[in-house]
């Protein structure tokens, strides 16, 4: 267990209003086109926002090769994503799942967002808590943490059946209870200082989640008092079906679209307007039926 030994006094953990995500933005047009539909759809930021997601990884803050330079946005162009709208939910995704992540990369990775940056996101596995604390207190930044399939197998799943509803919940006995026992063990020791825990087993590349698996979960950590997100294989049309139960069922939930936000698939390519458009629209419509 990852124990922290920051000042505790110092960490606030925040009540986060709900959002509906979009991850991969690279031009202000884009954004400011979005917000306008969304907060015709939302006009109360107080109820719903919308989360502006922009990727930066170790890698690419370090100028190291990685296959998405050149392709998401940095320095100034990464600074026009991020705008004081009181809609806008600004968000930095950082990737680093080869753990090694210092503060003083976040503290870099931070300064080139501007003065209106609301949240890290930490495409990490479960990494350490000393960091999300102190970058979490130093920048005045809400901490998203994704739950990922790694995170899920030291939980107990593996290849074969950590998307396994039947080997989750239907299947008799202690075995499906265990095992989320054992994901709320790894996860309680950030409670304190994560503000949402991300449950995403895609991780941008478009794979449908398993909402009876999502909903389990997300029961499981609210009841720990713990805010949740889902993503994986979210978008517009009959890709947002998949959230019915867990809308209906887990009330003040978030998600989150990446990889099927463009017409190809193909998360090498720019997100689409249209796309993102009826996203929005549909998110609306789910909040509305089932919310």
């Amino acid at each position: 267990m990852l124990r922290s030994t920051f000042s505790e006094d110092r960490i606030v953990k925040n009540v986060i209003v709900p959002y509906t995500g979009i991850t991969d933005f690279a031009t202000a047009e884009q954004v400011e086109e979005t917000l306008k539909l969304f907060k015709k759809l939302h006009p109360d930021p107080s109820v719903r926002r919308c989360m502006i997601g922009v990727m930066m990884s170790y890698k690419t803050l370090n100028g190291l090769e990685s296959k998405w330079a050149g392709i998401w946005p940095q320095d100034e162009a990464l600074e026009a994503l991020f705008t004081g709208d009181a809609s806008a939910y600004n968000t930095l995704h950082w990737a680093d799942y080869e753990d090694k992540t210092t503060l003083f990369d976040l503290q870099g990775a931070c300064s080139q967002c501007g003065n209106h940056l609301h949240a890290l996101q930490f495409d990490m596995i479960l990494p350490d808590l000393d960091l999300l604390s102190e970058i979490k207190v130093v920048e005045g930044v809400d901490i998203i943490l994704q739950v990922n399939k790694e995170t899920f197998r030291r939980a107990g799943y593996n290849d074969e059946s950590y998307m396994d509803i039947e080997d989750m919940i239907t299947s008799t006995g202690a075995v499906g209870i265990r095992r989320v026992d054992f994901l709320i063990d790894i996860l309680h020791q950030y409670k304190d200082t994560v503000d949402v825990f991300l449950l995403d087993l895609s991780a941008g590349r478009g794979k449908q989640m398993n909402p009876y698996l999502m909903e389990t979960f997300v029961m499981a950590l609210q009841s720990e008092g713990m805010q949740c997100a889902v993503a994986g294989g979210l978008g517009p049309g009959d890709k947002l079906d998949v959230l019915q139960s867990i809308v209906s069922q887990c009330g003040h939930v978030s998600w989150d679209a990446q990889g099927n936000l463009r017409p190809s698939g193909n998360a090498m390519d720019p997100i689409d307007q249209e796309y993102i458009n009826e996203y929005l629209v549909d998110s609306k419509t789910m909040i509305a039926m089932h919310g």
